[in-house]
């Protein structure tokens, strides 16, 4: 298969049922695995009248799982791109919106990444990410692939590019958090000028500054502007200074950092 010619049709959107059985399944784990899931968003990150493209650093498990609730939360389909190997031992995963991406054979690699292309719809997010596997936390934003930037070449029509970072650091709590923050995006008109190589150099950079100004407010944890996603449990030391607070101990009952 080329590069040019019609897109295919999309599969069928994401089965309701099995995305908000799906949608309680994580958020009762993740209050479980979690402090609090946090997420940082402008407004209108997903105007109602364009596509989004979202590419997203990838070091952890949990990343698509989280990926599901923020687009649920933005009120958008999810598809995402996925092994075809693993989706094949867990083929479950095409109903909530899971989508086949082959990389063992070029020529069904551009069948799949032209599925993924026809699913960009303004009522959906398409997740892609770049990297192409985990990768460790601290390895910088470099050598990404190209499947992004093939599927912005392809599609007709303005589109938006929205990097989103991912980080799940212990602060101040004994379960990690999930911090979340989606990027300033790229709003991409019918002539932009760029190839292939230079599409994936400006997402690069994306990427790169949307993680550090989540690595910035983490370090000092400032999460101002942060919405809760998903609240988790309470850490050991907020029910020790509850417990103290009801006991006369303590003057102020204990709240969540942040």
């Amino acid at each position: 298969m080329s590069d040019r010619g019609a897109l295919p049709v999309p599969p069928p959107p994401p089965r309701p049922q099995a995305a908000r059985g799906f949608a309680w399944y994580l958020d009762r784990i993740a209050r479980r695995t979690f402090a609090t899931v946090r997420w940082y968003h402008a407004p209108d990150a997903a105007p109602p009248d364009r596509p989004v493209l979202v590419i997203a650093n990838h070091t952890n498990w949990w990343d698509g799982f989280l990926s599901h609730q923020v687009s649920r939360a933005m009120g958008r389909h999810f598809r995402i791109l996925m092994e075809a190997e693993h989706l094949a031992r867990y083929p479950a995963f095409r109903m909530i919106g899971s989508l086949p991406m082959e990389r063992r054979s070029r020529t069904q690699a551009m069948r799949d990444l032209a599925v993924a292309t026809a699913c960009l719809a303004p009522d959906a997010l398409v997740w892609i990410y770049p990297q192409g596997r985990r990768t460790p936390a601290a390895t910088p934003i470099q050598h990404l692939e190209q499947g992004a930037a093939w599927m912005l070449l392809r599609h007709e029509g303005p589109l938006r590019v929205l990097p989103v970072a991912f980080r799940y650091p212990f602060t101040s709590e004994q379960l990690p958090e999930a911090c979340i923050r989606l990027g300033t995006p790229w709003d991409v008109e019918a002539e932009h000028g760029l190839d292939r190589a230079g599409i994936t150099a400006r997402m690069a950079t994306m990427l790169t500054e949307t993680i550090a100004l989540l690595d910035r407010d983490i370090a000092i944890e400032d999460f101002t502007g942060y919405d809760t996603l998903v609240t988790g449990r309470d850490s050991i030391n907020l029910k020790l200074d509850r417990f103290r607070h009801r006991l006369g101990l303590l003057d102020q009952a204990p709240e969540r950092n942040g």
